[in-house]
């Protein structure tokens, strides 16, 4: 992994400044777009850079994920009854279902 590159809460600090600095280009872009101004080329190239250097950002952050256990242990359907309201939670994530009993 990449993890000992930049330490997790550097991490933090820099995805934020450039989440921060990319929302600054896209701003910017917006207005000369709807103020039908044409666009500048230092800005053409800061958001090519943008997406250059996002895009290894994505692929470090990507790194730096915990892997999900594959076993992990299948959640059962269940139903409630309760004042007269059954509740069946399918237990795959769908939405539950209430109807009166």
């Amino acid at each position: 992994m990449l993890t000992d590159i930049i330490p997790a809460t550097q991490r933090a600090k820099v995805y934020i400044v450039f989440a921060v600095i990319a929302a600054g280009f896209g701003t910017v872009q917006v207005v000369y777009l709807t103020t039908s101004t044409p666009q500048p080329m230092w800005l053409t190239v800061a958001l090519a850079l943008i997406a250059y250097v996002g895009t290894s950002m994505g692929a470090l952050a990507k790194a730096n994920v915990p892997m999900q256990d594959p076993q992990a242990a299948p959640v059962s359907p269940s139903t409630t009854v309760q004042g007269g309201v059954t509740t069946f939670d399918p237990g795959d994530g769908s939405p539950t279902t209430t109807t009166l009993s």
